[in-house]
């Protein structure tokens, strides 16, 4: 990976913590919202085969629209975009890297919803400390968030 340490980025262009928490705040409404009437439709009657589906199609949804456009209907409403560190393009494998952690949301009964909140906890919190806005999942894959340009 490009080395970081030297990058000086452009003023305003580190989105604020409070973007990146209403991008995936509308993301998880595109996506949960219409899960959630294919499981009423489909009377499902377990919250956790109900949660492995969520979770599976909110990685796929940010998966696909990350490696394919850089952003998520989410991060284009927010004006944020993700990008690789080194190349700036994104791809697949890099996207993958990235989302990972959504995964823990689905792990069945509450412990699903521990190791989410806990993993979304641990990432705004390196968000907010480290200088280029990079989440612990921004690291492992070799991504940075950013404003998108006009």
């Amino acid at each position: 990976m490009a080395g970081l340490s030297d990058f000086d980025p452009p003023p305003g262009s580190i989105p604020s913590p409070g973007a990146r928490l209403l991008a995936k705040g509308i993301d998880s409404l595109v996506v949960g919202l219409p899960m959630a009437l294919i499981a009423l439709i489909a009377e499902a009657d377990t919250d956790d085969v109900f949660g492995v589906l969520l979770a599976l199609a909110m990685f796929a949804y940010a998966v696909v629209l990350e490696a394919r456009y850089g952003q998520t209907f989410g991060k284009r409403v927010s004006t944020i975009e993700v990008r690789r560190e080194d190349t700036g393009a994104m791809d697949l494998p890099t996207a993958t890297m990235r989302n990972l952690w959504i995964l823990l949301t689905g792990v069945p009964a509450t412990l699903g919803g521990v190791l989410g909140l806990a993993a979304a906890a641990s990432i705004l919190a390196t968000i907010s400390s480290d200088p280029l806005g990079r989440g612990w999942h921004d690291r492992l894959a070799g991504s940075l968030v950013q404003r998108r340009k006009s």
